[in-house]
């Protein structure tokens, strides 16, 4: 048997690996195309320029192609493979005449994408470079599980083995870490490197990648997993914000227990321990940044929610006195509080598409008069919960979006909710109607990016170290208002 995609569609990675240990290129190409986040993981973390990571990269092929009919677990295919990126690492910078051996012929379409994507993974590695000089300055005793741990990407069991530390100890030091990092720098390393673009696990592939999240399909149930991508305008940027992810997972959280008893939602737990058996090989990094939840037929309109003149609402409101057909009294501000709670629906759009407003007669022909007034009234209920919530925080909830679904005929809220992403917080001692407003979502990026005249199409342009740190901070400082905790 050879592997052949045309007959052979989907096949496991042990499959895949046995394949590729009888010399079956083919499978062996697809088999590193699903691990090769994970390889570059390793070989950016501990490469010093981009042509370097290249030519790493090849010589991983090459290594991983004349020693995998060598391995004799199938289980340990994940760490064997990593720990060959990073011993493949050391010989490059070992030996300034390394040799370069050849992959697979069959495989050159997939080293072509990979080789594509290395200068724009390596423009999320500055800032990881600093903190790698960074780790060396710890002290002696939480230096080497920092170094073990951040940089030669070791799990915590595999420290605990390594050097004989307990569990408790080496979180203790790995926590004693991010504190130091966040001092100096203002973020919390990931493993590897810091801003994960793509999520790709052990024993799954996405299902859908969206502009922020990647969602992965476990039959009845999916998983959402929060990475640290941005957008802005309908357009994903080439940065990411650290710790965004977390925010976002930690915060819907939050968010789906505290408004339970208004509507019900798709989330079953955060907790990865709860996941199932497959996942447990990526639990690590999945902690903090990812949602198991309860699949749902998606109801293809986005819920907005206003309670201030804001954003394009005031934008409408300048030009016409409405918003989405709807009149408002003359003579209002911007960032003015609205006499009452206005619903504005948008269309559901797919990444790289822009959402546009409809009118609520619109939505009516879209999905049917019953469930768009059941949509409205959850809908305000819920934005009046957090509302008063947020209050009592100092926050000002100024709008924000919902979707929902169905699931054995009941509605139920899905994706997130009131995060920096779905919403617009203002803090509360700072509000003065007439001007926009400081906030904590990712406004700071808008701002920025229509400043410097971006057309808002892409590609969308760098985002600068100050520009990232800040709205970095932002983020997290929203989930510590709202959560009444630090991140």
């Amino acid at each position: 048997m050879r592997y052949d995609l045309s007959t052979h569609p989907i096949l496991t990675d042990e499959e895949l690996i046995r394949l590729a240990q009888a010399g079956d290129e083919l499978a062996f190409a697809e088999l590193m195309s699903r691990y090769s986040s994970r390889i570059w993981r390793v070989i950016i973390a501990n490469s010093r320029q981009p042509r370097d990571a290249e030519e790493i990269l090849m010589d991983v092929w090459r290594a991983v192609w004349e020693n995998i009919s060598k391995l004799r677990s199938i289980e340990s295919f994940s760490g064997w493979l990593r720990r060959i990126a990073y011993n493949a690492c050391k010989r490059y910078y070992a030996s300034p005449h390394h040799s370069k051996g050849e992959i697979p012929s069959d495989s050159t379409d997939l080293r072509d994408r990979i080789d594509q994507g290395a200068v724009a993974r390596f423009r999320e590695t500055e800032l990881y470079d600093a903190i790698r000089e960074a780790v060396h300055h710890l002290p002696d005793k939480v230096r080497r599980v920092a170094v073990l741990y951040y940089l030669e990407l070791w799990d915590v069991k595999e420290i605990h083995t390594e050097l004989g530390l307990a569990i408790g100890t080496i979180k203790t030091k790995l926590r004693q870490t991010r504190e130091f990092l966040r001092e100096e720098f203002g973020v919390e390393p990931e493993r590897g490197r810091i801003m994960p673009s793509n999520t790709d696990l052990t024993n799954y592939t996405p299902t859908r990648r969206g502009k922020v999240r990647d969602l992965y399909d476990l039959g009845d149930e999916l998983l959402i997993v929060s990475t640290d991508r941005i957008s802005a305008f309908d357009v994903v940027l080439p940065n990411g914000i650290p710790d965004k992810g977390k925010v976002l997972t930690g915060l819907s959280e939050f968010w789906f227990k505290y408004t339970e008893s208004v509507a019900d939602n798709h989330l079953i737990s955060t907790d990865v321990e709860e996941y199932p058996q497959a996942l447990q090989p990526d639990a690590e990094f999945l902690e903090g940044r990812s949602m198991l939840v309860r699949k749902a037929d998606r109801v293809d309109v986005e819920c907005v929610v206003r309670g201030y003149l804001a954003g394009s609402g005031w934008s409408s409101y300048q030009k016409t006195g409405e918003i989405c057909g709807q009149k408002l009294p003359d003579g209002l501000q911007e960032s003015d509080r609205l006499p009452e709670l206005l619903f504005t629906p948008t269309t559901k759009a797919e990444q790289g598409e822009h959402d546009e407003p409809i009118s609520i007669e619109e939505m009516r022909n879209e999905v049917g008069s019953e469930l768009t007034d059941q949509l409205i009234e959850t809908s305000f209920a819920l934005f009046r919960a957090a509302s008063e919530h947020a209050e009592n925080a100092g926050i000002i909830l100024c709008d924000t979006k919902f979707e929902f679904g169905q699931r054995d005929g009941k509605l139920i809220v899905i994706d997130e909710v009131f995060t920096p992403d779905s919403s617009r917080f203002w803090p509360a001692d700072l509000y003065e109607p007439g001007q926009p407003q400081q906030s904590f979502d990712k406004q700071f990026v808008r701002d920025y990016l229509s400043e410097i005249g971006w057309s808002k199409q892409p590609p969308a342009p760098e985002l600068p170290k100050e520009v990232i740190s800040k709205t970095s901070e932002k983020y997290r400082e929203a989930y510590r208002l709202i959560v009444g905790e630090e991140l």
